[in-house]
């Protein structure tokens, strides 16, 4: 234990005598939590519209002024023909066309099965369908007012209400959804790259050399290396949930210590993973190379941007391997659903096998040679 506590020291003074690695671990990570909060937003807050009006009639006037007065639209520009309005889609300057035919209103007025056509730019098929779910609330709305303000006796006919309510983030703040699974990839970056970095530099540099010749066995030396990261790691993820709660409001609906449980678990398996990415790599090229592969698919397959549910299930085997689906999942469950160790005992268990098994395979990839 003794020589683990001395490596750890040695670790720390080197860590720190290197100052851009100390921005990099600190800085960096908390700098790009605060902008990519509002970077990474799928909500859609400003929808470029055009519209072609064949009826030119009060009603479809009235329509068109429901989409101009809603903050979620910027009207741009009044077609005299669809040829018109689709060089304004093709040329990116709109996202959304209306397209209203001359019968709208004499249908409208008359029961007759009115129409609409909508044209979307679905280049970005996400982006398509949240502006087609708005532009149909929208119509559905006119229609709504429509048939009440002419046909007032609908008002009398028996309905059935519905009430709602958004468990776990009422106010669909997308923010509170976006901010822990952000937090989740900044953490692994210094878990993940700067674990691997530090080891593989000592190898460029021929320090390591120096230890290889002593009686210190893998292990020690691979726990030296982990926990000077594991700390920094587990105060980086406290300082990020801080700020969140500071600054957007973060809910802690679960126990701040159930998260550390679970995070001190899961930074051991990442350090385990850049250790030995690093104990196979003979440079720092190597080391990058390797840990874009891996981060790049992890981060996509995590299910920080597309839940999980909706991926194929071949995803879900793979993502046994992936570390960041792990505690992506976890750390939303403790701070927004409130969720209690029996309710992660499995993922738990999981986790710990999966750590024990990374730091088994980063002792024994180590090549130490006396």
């Amino acid at each position: 234990m003794r020589t683990i506590l001395y490596l750890i020291q040695k670790e720390f003074i080197q860590i720190f005598r290197d100052k851009a690695m100390v921005r990099v671990m600190i800085i960096l990570p908390i700098a790009e939590l605060l902008i990519l909060v509002y970077a990474a937003n799928l909500e859609m807050k400003n929808i470029d519209f055009s519209v072609v009006d064949y009826d030119n009639s009060i009603n479809s006037t009235k329509l068109i002024s429901l989409f101009d007065a809603s903050p979620f639209y910027s009207f741009v520009d009044v077609s005299q023909s669809i040829d018109d309005a689709q060089k304004l889609l093709t040329k990116g300057k709109v996202d959304m066309v209306i397209v209203i035919p001359n019968s709208f209103s004499e249908n409208l007025e008359t029961g007759n099965n009115p129409q609409i056509q909508l044209l979307i730019d679905a280049v970005n098929g996400t982006v398509a369908g949240l502006v087609n779910n708005y532009t149909q609330n929208v119509i559905g709305d006119y229609n709504i007012d429509f048939v009440l303000e002419h046909y007032p006796e609908v008002r009398n006919n028996n309905e059935i209400n519905i009430t709602y309510s958004f468990w776990y983030n009422p106010l669909l703040n997308y923010k509170i959804y976006m901010l822990p699974g952000l937090l989740v990839i900044l953490v692994s970056i210094v878990g993940f790259f700067m674990s691997a970095l530090n080891l593989v530099k000592e190898k460029e540099r021929g320090n390591i050399d120096q230890i290889n010749v002593t009686a210190i066995k893998k292990y020690q030396f691979i726990a030296g290396k982990l926990i000077p990261f594991w700390i920094i790691g587990i105060v980086e993820l406290f300082l990020g949930l801080f700020l969140g709660w500071l600054l957007f409001n973060m809910p802690f609906e679960g126990s701040p210590w159930l998260i550390l449980l679970y995070a001190s678990i899961y930074l051991v398996c990442v350090l385990s993973l850049g250790l030995f990415i690093a104990s196979i790599s003979t440079n720092q090229q190597q080391v990058m190379f390797f840990t874009f592969f891996f981060f790049l698919t992890f981060i996509i397959l995590s299910g920080i941007f597309t839940p999980l549910e909706t991926m194929p299930s071949w995803v879900r085997y793979v993502n046994i391997a992936n570390p960041f689906a792990y505690l992506m999942k976890v750390i939303r469950m403790i701070l927004l659903k409130g969720s209690t160790l029996a309710d992660i005992a499995k993922d738990v268990v999981e986790l710990i096998i999966y750590s024990s098994l990374m730091f088994f395979i980063a002792v024994k990839s180590y090549r130490k040679t006396a």
